[in-house]
C-alpha cells in the first residue's frame, strides 16, 4: 500500500499508521524507495525500536501500550465480574509515546525482563535470565 501511495502522491510528506504491522511495512517501503516521508503511528514493537536505534530519520514517533498495565486492568475487571461487583463500562490505560530520544527507557518500561533488540545480535527480543 505504501509503494502505491508514494507513486500516487510524490509530494506526500507524512503517513500515520494505525497498527504495528502497517508501520513496519510503511517503514520498509519508504526506506527502500529512499523517500523522505515521515512516519508516526501506533505499535511500539521491536522493529520500531530497531529503527530508532539505527537513527532512521523517517520514523518520528510511535504510541505504545504497556501489556502489563492492560493485563492488570482486565484481570481486575474480571475479578469484579466474578464477585458480582459493579464493573466499569470502560477504563483508561495510559499510552506512552516512544521516539528517538526516549526509546531505550520506554523499552524497559514497556517490556520489562526482555532483552532489548539492540543488545547483542539476536534476531528478536528474548527474555533475560532472572
Amino acid at each position: 500500500a505504501t509503494v502505491s501511495l508514494l507513486k500516487a502522491y510524490p509530494n506526500l510528506s507524512a503517513i500515520f499508521c494505525a497498527w504495528g504491522e502497517a508501520l513496519d511495512g510503511a517503514l520498509t517501503a519508504i526506506s527502500a524507495a529512499g523517500s523522505g516521508v515521515r512516519l508516526a503511528g501506533f505499535g511500539a514493537e521491536v522493529n520500531s525500536f530497531r529503527a530508532f536505534d539505527a537513527n532512521n530519520s523517517n520514523l518520528i514517533s510511535v504510541a505504545g501500550e504497556r501489556a502489563s498495565v492492560i493485563g492488570r486492568a482486565a484481570v481486575n475487571v474480571l475479578c469484579k465480574a466474578v464477585l458480582k461487583a459493579p464493573v466499569p463500562s470502560a477504563f483508561v490505560v495510559p499510552t506512552v509515546v516512544v521516539d528517538g530520544s526516549n526509546y531505550r527507557a520506554r523499552w524497559t518500561e514497556m517490556y520489562p525482563n526482555l532483552r532489548a533488540p539492540w543488545e547483542g545480535n539476536q534476531a528478536t527480543a528474548t527474555p533475560t535470565a532472572s
